[in-house]
């Protein structure tokens, strides 16, 4: 049996087609997705300018965009590989990259990267990131060889632009970040780790401290599988896409799991509340380390899937910088 291997950037996107109204017997949460093969599809964001669905393909490194209204989906490669994309205040986004940050105000436009103060990440990058109710990128790092359990928490913002000091570190592989809806706590996943952690978040001067474990997955069976990027509802719930193990979980804000869901994929990798009332949620997934005979039995690896979960989501905020 072959595995996939990791594109190279440059390497041709291919975006198979848009479909509206899947329903599987199995599946009955499923009702549409886009059909983009991605090889890490990652960082949904809801951009309610405009109505649309942003996310990012990391190792083949692109960018797709869907409108909700019509239903068209448009992409374009990127330069470099990508991790993450947040929605910008003035419309458009700006893309996570390896090592930089970059505006885009349109799918085809310019893509602008940002001056940024105090930036240096030596041998890390970038992972997940999300923008919180003042402007600010809070993003995770982490060592992609995994050789040194030092990826960071830090904050990107302020004018001029400059990354904070870690606010904490000792992490495998970042990754979801999310608040609860009175903003005063901050949620914090370690893949690697396989836990997702809670944070006394202070709004006003940007600040996260006392961590604690706040949720610990049914353990997964790979190195790299467990929680990956998550969303929080309206009631303070954290939704995480749990890499590997075929579900999306619904935890309250004690940790207690409260539901899960099954999914047509081994590889959710994030999830976004998205639409006018965000009713609904958007999932992103993966084809990698999928065999050959895996990807067969397994048609919608890869894909955006668009869930109704039965709730909302708490607003996620957009960055004031770019």
């Amino acid at each position: 049996m072959s595995e996939l291997t990791a594109p190279k950037p440059g390497d041709a996107v291919e975006l198979r087609g848009e479909f509206r109204n899947l329903e599987l017997a199995e599946f009955p949460e499923i009702r549409a997705m886009v059909d983009c093969r991605n090889f890490v599809g990652e960082g949904p964001i809801w951009q309610p300018l405009d109505g649309s669905i942003w996310w990012v393909d990391v190792f083949a490194p692109a960018i797709y965009r869907l409108d909700t209204a019509s239903g068209a989906v448009s992409h374009r490669p990127l330069p470099k590989r990508a991790a993450a994309v947040v929605p910008r205040s003035g419309g458009g986004v700006v893309v996570v990259l390896r090592s930089a940050l970059a505006a885009l105000e349109t799918i085809d436009g310019e893509v602008r990267y940002l001056a940024i103060e105090n930036f240096e990440l030596n041998r890390f990058r970038f992972n997940d990131a999300k923008v919180d109710d003042r402007g600010r990128v809070w993003v995770g790092t982490f060592d992609p060889a995994v050789t040194a359990l030092d990826g960071t928490l830090r904050c990107i913002g302020g004018t001029p632009l400059a990354m904070s000091a870690p606010f904490d570190r000792g992490m495998g592989v970042s990754n979801g970040i999310g608040w609860s809806p009175d903003r005063r706590t901050m949620y914090f996943t370690d893949t690697l780790a396989k836990l997702i952690y809670a944070y006394d978040f202070d709004l006003d001067s940007g600040t996260a401290s006392n961590r604690r474990v706040c949720v610990k997955p049914k353990a997964a069976a790979g190195a790299l599988d467990g929680p990956d990027g998550l969303a929080v509802d309206r009631d303070g719930n954290v939704w995480s896409a749990q890499f590997g193990s075929w579900r999306i979980d619904c935890y309250a804000p004690n940790g207690t799991l409260l539901r899960s869901v099954r999914m047509p994929t081994a590889r959710p990798t994030s999830c976004i509340f998205g639409g006018k009332d965000l009713s609904t949620l958007y999932v992103t997934t993966a084809t990698m380390l999928l065999t050959t005979e895996e990807l067969a039995a397994q048609p919608y690896a890869g894909s955006l899937l668009v869930l109704d979960v039965g709730t909302a989501g708490t607003p996620v905020g957009s960055f004031v910088g770019a």
